[in-house]
């Protein structure tokens, strides 16, 4: 249990840590289709994000305790690459 608190915990700071440059990165955007285009982008690496650690991870129900803790931990390594991409685009 502690190791889902953990794991958790991790993704929240992770994600909250994207979400701060996220913002920053959409304040950079010069005009609303530079800003349309970076929303749209967003939303797919999310839901490409969600889908491989769902695959990875594989179903709720043959995953067992652990299952929390190794979807937050797949969630949380790839926001930080995401992260790394997004302070990639800054400089």
């Amino acid at each position: 249990m502690e190791l889902n608190e953990c794991a958790s915990a991790n993704y929240a700071a992770a994600d909250k840590a994207l979400n701060m440059l996220y913002r920053h990165v959409m304040a950079l955007q010069k005009d609303s289709n530079s800003r349309m285009r970076l929303l749209a982008l967003e939303r797919s690496w999310i839901a490409r994000r969600d889908k491989s650690c769902a695959d990875e991870v594989g179903p709720q129900e043959e995953g067992g305790s652990i299952r929390p803790m190794e979807m937050n931990t797949c969630l949380q390594e790839k926001t930080d690459d995401r992260i790394r991409a997004l302070e990639r685009m800054v400089q």
